[in-house]
């Protein structure tokens, strides 16, 4: 069975025809024709989240691992703006969702009526589409719909994965169905050229850079992109750094992946030389505001973006050339002109790093228990072709320190960078990849998102690891907070609130570490039991920013 309005038994038939598998839909009357046609289909798996806000950042979790788009659907009102925080951080990660939003007939809009805001639009720049569908027995229309939701599914993916959204005016009854006719609305496929570097624009190219030293940076970018063999390639040469993040799933022997790492470890001297010839970025959403700074205070001779993406972006304030190609392309086609035997600055940088790796773990063999310490131990422990997903503030910053991990997938909501979604995308995540995957999270971060909890979504592959520091432990650590005077309630929040109390009423396993013996302990017990389990880690909240600090201090 499905609704019995035309319109909403095209988008579902046209949905499953663009290759949709996943929906996750919040209870409400108005959206109605739409859940339950998505639950009485058999073409789609389709989750319940209560709360919207939540209900977005799930589907987030499950997009970032399926790359497909993902549909979150809800009733109308201020139902649909709680979407808001997780299509933007879509939108800025590049992670298609199709937002479908219910809504009151037009007319009723800006009349007081019950349940009713200004839906159409109010997404703004954070999707790439939206379209209003019509609700008429003129036969013309069902065409005029067909072709606005092939529209939007299409520009979900391309040219590059986005948010979509598309606003049903629903009248009633809203609780109609029918049986499953055979009709079949005009679907419509894209065939689009990929975009390719000519010969005589490689040969520009490679007159371009022969002879230089270049930086390549590389941030937010999903796993699987094909990107490590021949990003490996020109890695090693004496002329070419390449730096990268955790989040850009990218590992090999020649590659620095703690940026801060090798930036605190260099003198003024070799902070100086460390301006290249040429910067080439590829990728999104850097983390390291350390990187940022000394670029844009030390411009490069060039900068060159590699993206495939519309949208024209200069993080340095620098840009010389925006290449409008598939990275892995662009690498390719380039491969021996990065070559220049006779210019070192690649070389003498790694060795900088190697010098700062050695005082790195120097300085953990004798460290105090921190959130330093808790998180050697963390990522020392994390499990083997497993999924990461990393909570914003300290703790994704924390993780930049330590070396990346071949076998692991990283993720975290780098693209507006908020707290609000980290337990909900882990959770879709865990739902769907297939992988033991470990939430990493501030006690802040956990307590705000707890809703991502209150579903029925399959966790039993997911551990959450709460870092319980007292507040909001980036507040020491960055400048001005500490010393406003006013550190606990305008910035920290210090909440004296029980994590083992979350625990109990998710009916979570819980287990406690004071110390790194109790954490090792814990860690290894965590990952040798089966279902979903909560690790709160408490560290000293006064000692942690001291311990930081002393520690980029020993690497310079």
């Amino acid at each position: 069975m499905t609704s019995d309005k035309k319109p909403v038994r095209d988008l579902i038939s046209l949905l499953s025809e663009h290759g949709v598998e996943h929906a996750v839909i919040s209870p409400g009357s108005r959206n109605a024709p739409v859940s339950i046609s998505l639950l009485e289909s058999p073409k789609f798996q389709t989750h319940t989240v209560v709360d919207e806000r939540s209900a977005a950042f799930v589907a987030l979790g499950i997009a970032q691992h399926t790359r497909k788009p993902v549909v979150i659907c809800c009733t109308s009102g201020s139902a649909s703006l709680n979407y808001h925080p997780a299509v933007a951080e879509a939108w800025f990660q590049k992670v298609p969702l199709i937002i479908i939003t219910a809504d009151r007939p037009e007319e009723w809009v800006g009349q007081e009526d019950g349940q009713t805001v200004f839906q159409r639009g109010a997404y703004g720049k954070h999707v790439r589409k939206e379209a209003q569908l019509a609700f008429s027995d003129d036969p013309d229309l069902d065409h005029y719909n067909q072709r606005l939701i092939n529209e939007v599914l299409l520009a979900s993916l391309h040219p590059t994965p986005a948010p979509v959204h598309i606003n049903l005016p629903l009248r009633e009854n809203l609780y109609g169905r029918t049986g499953a006719d055979q009709w079949s609305p005009a679907t419509i496929r894209q065939t689009a050229p990929s975009r390719q570097l000519s010969s005589e624009q490689t040969s520009e190219l490679l007159k371009d850079l022969k002879g230089k030293s270049i930086l390549m940076v590389v941030g937010m970018l999903p796993p699987g992109t094909k990107l490590d063999g021949p990003l490996n390639a020109v890695a090693s040469l004496p002329n070419v750094l390449v730096l990268t993040e955790t989040t850009s799933n990218l590992c090999g022997p020649d590659m620095v992946s703690s940026i801060d790492r090798l930036i605190m470890s260099m003198s003024d001297d070799e902070t100086r030389l460390f301006r290249p010839d040429v910067l080439i970025t590829m990728g999104h959403n850097i983390i390291s505001k350390k990187i940022k700074a000394l670029l844009r205070a030390n411009k490069p001779g060039e900068h060159w973006h590699v993206d495939e993406a519309d949208e024209l972006v200069d993080t340095y304030q620098s840009l010389s050339r925006w290449i409008q190609v598939d990275p892995v392309h662009f690498i390719k086609s380039l491969d021996d002109s990065f070559r220049a035997p006779e210019i070192t600055y690649g070389s003498e940088f790694r060795r900088i790093f190697r010098r700062g790796d050695e005082r790195h773990e120097a300085f953990l063999a004798s460290a105090v228990w921190s959130d330093m310490v808790a998180f050697g131990a963390i990522t020392d422990t994390l499990p083997e072709n497993s999924v990461v997903q990393m909570g914003n503030s300290s703790v994704v910053r924390y993780m930049q320190l330590f070396p990346n991990r071949p076998d692991v997938m990283y993720f975290g909501n780098r693209g507006t960078s908020g707290i609000d979604g980290c337990t909900s995308t882990a959770v879709g995540s865990a739902a769907v990849n297939g992988r033991l995957t470990t939430l990493v999270i501030g006690d802040i971060s956990f307590f705000y998102d707890v809703n991502g909890l209150w579903n029925d979504l399959d966790k039993s592959r997911l551990k959450i690891i709460v870092i319980n520091n007292g507040g909001g432990g980036i507040f020491r650590i960055i400048d001005g907070p500490l010393a406003s005077g006013q550190l606990e309630k305008a910035f920290e929040t210090p909440h004296g609130r029980s994590i083992k109390a979350v625990a109990d009423m998710y009916k979570l396993s819980y287990r406690l570490a004071t110390d790194l013996k109790s954490l090792k302990d814990e860690l290894r017990e965590l990952y040798n039991s089966e279902g979903c389990e909560l690790l709160e880690i408490q560290t000293p909240t006064e000692m942690n920013d001291s311990v930081l600090k002393a520690y980029f201090r020993n690497l310079s």
